[in-house]
């Protein structure tokens, strides 16, 4: 994510003084091999493709409107990855009493990436069991956090839409 500080004009005081206007960019690459064999680096990763493969990675940091999210969402698994997952926003679902992103339902439609690097404890292996079995365009269930790094993360709840399954102590 790219964040560019903009000085424009203030018409509200005259227009002398400079106000700041933050524009945020996302990123997303999309890799197809046709022959041979493509390496790359992909923020901090060093990436490597074969032929016949094809990769869509987006690192758009958290948008805006999921500041502060704690709570839980649905939408599409788009790209499963190395520890990450890419996901496409259908619905808020629930927010916990530690939200704070105001107006979490203007995410429905962007397309995220949720990490599963803080996974740990007694979800670990149902979580990752649950990922294991995912694929590209399920309808899937998340519980995802900020906390203040580049990307959301997913810590206690990853299922596909409609098991019936409760989160473990869901609070309200």
């Amino acid at each position: 994510m790219f964040v560019i500080s903009v000085g424009v004009p203030n018409p509200i005081r005259g227009g002398t003084e400079m106000s700041h206007l933050r524009v945020r960019l996302s990123i997303l690459v999309s890799v197809a091999v046709m022959f041979g064999m493509v390496t790359g680096h992909f923020g901090e990763k060093l990436v490597t493709f074969g032929s016949g493969e094809s990769v869509l990675y987006a690192d758009d940091g958290i948008p805006a409107a999921l500041e502060g999210f704690k709570g839980m969402m649905s939408g599409t698994l788009v790209k499963k990855g190395d520890g990450a997952l890419v996901f496409k926003v259908g619905k808020i679902m629930k927010t916990w009493k530690e939200n704070k992103a105001e107006k979490p339902e203007a995410a429905v439609g962007e397309t995220l990436t949720l990490s599963l690097e803080r996974v740990t404890g007694h979800h670990k292996e149902r979580i990752m069991k649950a990922y294991a079995e995912m694929k590209a365009g399920d309808a899937i269930e998340v519980e995802a956090f900020d906390e203040g790094g580049k990307r959301l993360y997913l810590k206690e709840w990853l299922k596909k839409a409609g098991a019936k399954e409760e989160p473990e102590g869901a609070r309200d």
